[in-house]
């Protein structure tokens, strides 16, 4: 879950394939399948079957407490906001924390969707021209709070006119 809240994407969490007697790593060197080596195969894939399991279980119940965790820190006004929010239920159904960020820091940038799209991102680029570092203010901090308005901002822009923001 920390990598997850750390690059704002998903952890893929995926299953080994399950080894084949035909595969070159179970036959011996003549290139005849030797079982030994395929029951050891299958023995790990088993055990990283399991533990993979473990692990996907785990995710999911991490995820729904960060999801309760995160949202129950939210302000009651915020909250209103958010279940007003396109795709905030989507959101809620599958616990998707990145999604429940973005959609926070989408508010706290003064990004709000509720409004007129064309005219939130103009705004929202309006905010981040006029945004500069306070006088007691370390760099550090303002290169994450100005980064953040920008994260915000191309989250949002398949909101916008491909004008403001040509794709590539």
């Amino acid at each position: 879950m920390v990598k997850t809240l750390q690059n704002m994407k998903k952890v893929t969490l995926s299953y080994s394939t399950k080894p084949k007697k035909q595969v070159s790593q179970c036959c011996d060197k003549d290139g005849n399948p030797d079982e030994d080596m395929f029951e050891m195969a299958v023995f790990a894939w088993k055990e990283d079957y399991k533990s993979m399991k473990l692990r996907m279980d785990k995710y999911r119940d991490n995820e729904s407490n960060a999801w309760a965790l995160i949202y129950d820190q939210c302000s009651p006004e915020l909250k209103n906001k958010l279940e007003a929010t396109d795709g905030y239920s989507g959101a809620k159904s599958t616990n998707d924390v990145v999604k429940l960020l973005t959609m926070i820091r989408g508010y706290c940038c003064q990004f709000d969707i509720l409004n007129d799209e064309y005219m939130a991102i103009v705004a929202a680029i309006k905010n981040l021209f006029y945004f500069f570092q306070k006088g007691d203010q370390a760099n550090a901090d303002y290169h994450k709070e100005f980064m953040a308005m920008m994260e915000v901002i191309e989250e949002y822009r398949e909101l916008g006119p491909s004008l403001i923001f040509p794709t590539c």
